[in-house]
């Protein structure tokens, strides 16, 4: 079917003829329903006429080859999230086929085991039995025990009433002098004159009970 068949029937019906009438003198003059859809009819009818007209004239001109050029590859589109999930549904679908194989295979296996079974003769079948021990002698066995309910009196444990011990103070306790800087002199002038330990005797010593004053101690410790 040569293609140029539209361009030569609508220049037939185009011509001036009181025979035919083209297509959008019809739609105007139409006197029952029309559809958007005929509407466009015309118009689509109108751009084949002036592309095929157009392509004929090339044709006349030898400029219109008749082989056409390799449509052009179209560049990947990105990945979405939509073509992740198709990815997953696909891995998901091979692994539920494959299920239902293996599934099918091994009902096969134990409807034929059965069938085996059920056509054997009772001395047969003896052979072709497994001993299995019951439920009822594994409950009453040493694991079947249950175990002990808890108390719920509400009375601690006496264990809980233990109290851990008082940890008591000795020579692990830092002995250093903390002095504040107004005051780093005198306690210098003490410590030359050889009085310091006697003047740290005589302060009380509060939060340490029982705990020893040791008169070698730093006192250049200052506190900013």
């Amino acid at each position: 079917r040569d293609y140029l068949e539209p361009l030569f029937r609508i220049q037939a019906h185009d011509s001036p003829n009181s025979q035919t009438r083209a297509l959008p003198d019809l739609v105007k003059s139409a006197q029952k329903y029309m559809s958007t859809e005929d509407h466009f009819t015309t118009l689509h009818e109108r751009m084949d006429h002036r592309i095929l007209r157009r392509i004929y004239h090339l044709q006349n001109a030898n400029k219109w080859s008749l082989r056409q050029m390799e449509r052009p590859k179209e560049p990947a589109p990105p990945v979405t999230h939509l073509d992740h999930m198709m990815a997953e549904l696909r891995w998901m679908r091979k692994d539920f086929k494959a299920e239902r194989k293996m599934k099918k295979s091994v009902c096969m296996w134990l409807a034929a085991r059965c069938a085996d079974w059920v056509a054997a003769a009772p001395e047969i079948r003896k052979t072709m039995q497994i001993k299995v021990k019951s439920s009822k002698a594994k409950a009453s066995g040493p694991s079947g025990e249950q175990p002990p309910d808890l108390e719920t009196s509400g009375e601690s444990a006496p264990e809980d009433d233990i109290m851990p011990t008082t940890p008591t103070y000795g020579d692990a306790v830092p002995m250093n002098l903390v002095v504040a800087p107004e005051l780093t002199g005198v306690v210098c002038n003490l410590q030359k004159a050889g009085q310091l330990g006697k003047a740290l005797q005589s302060l009380p010593i509060v939060g340490l009970p029982g705990l020893k004053q040791d008169a070698r101690m730093n006192p250049l410790n200052e506190v900013s």
